[in-house]
């Protein structure tokens, strides 16, 4: 596939299909934008024109300012209409964080994995899962039992660890719907001890893998500075590059 056609892709199969929404709660959906709504107000797809551009960004704010949320709008090199950054800026946006949308293509040879890696199935692996994350991230991770039951499912996320002789090494998800031919890589990450062995790189082929396996085309990934080399030198393709804009509401409101 062709940089447009993986772009097309994503937002058919990812942004408008609602693929990887996470934590939130429910879904705020006007005709001219949707978002998911959660710790964050996050604008996931829109289809409007120009002359509806500040309407669309007027309508954001306001939702933001009721819901006494922040507001995330992630903008896509080639993402229309144009201006769209400019009336997020003199809205009360700040530019963020940079990442790059990245894309594998599932029919291509996948590396094989290095370590022991396995699908999260049992309240185990569940706490072996919980531990990578919360020392990669420095939080600890509690869930409640719903949350827990929720993840052992089986059903739109799907949770993967890996571990050698010494221990657990990485941890990863991707989210998956029925029908849907792409999944979205999310969460992955290693004990902070574990890194640069191959830990990272052994737990996303084995969910490229899974993926292939369930019948999946493509894979995508948001990718930041550290993971972007990584994942390109095992076959993802660089898509396009991201801005995140976020808006936080007006503490005195």
């Amino acid at each position: 596939m062709t940089d447009h056609d993986l772009f097309e892709h994503f937002k058919v199969y990812c942004r408008r299909a609602g693929l990887g929404r996470g934590g939130a709660s429910s879904v705020f959906s006007t005709g001219s934008y949707t978002a998911f709504v959660g710790s964050w107000f996050y604008v996931a797809d829109w289809a409007f024109e120009a002359s509806g551009m500040a309407d669309a960004v007027r309508s954001v704010v306001e939702e933001t300012e009721r819901c006494r949320l922040p507001a995330i709008w992630r903008v896509y090199d080639g993402d229309v209409p144009e201006g769209l950054t400019e009336a997020l800026s003199c809205a009360g946006f700040a530019a963020a964080e940079e990442t790059y949308l990245l894309a594998f293509d599932l029919a291509h040879a996948i590396p094989a994995p290095g370590f022991e890696s396995r699908e999260v199935r049992t309240e185990a692996d569940l706490d072996v899962f919980l531990q990578i994350t919360s020392s990669a991230f420095g939080d600890e991770l509690v869930l409640s039992p719903e949350r827990r039951a929720k993840l052992l499912a089986s059903g739109e996320v799907r949770s993967f660890v890996s571990q050698d002789e010494s221990g657990p090494l990485s941890a990863g998800q991707f989210n998956l719907m029925p029908g849907n031919p792409v999944i979205l890589l999310r969460g992955g990450s290693t004990m902070p001890g574990q890194r640069g062995k191959g830990g990272y790189v052994s737990l996303v082929a084995t969910r490229l893998l899974a993926a292939r396996g369930m019948g999946k085309q493509v894979a995508f990934v948001e990718a930041g500075p550290m993971s972007r080399p990584i994942l390109t030198g095992i076959g993802f393709k660089a898509v396009r590059r991201a801005t995140s804009w976020t808006y936080r509401r007006n503490p005195t409101q």
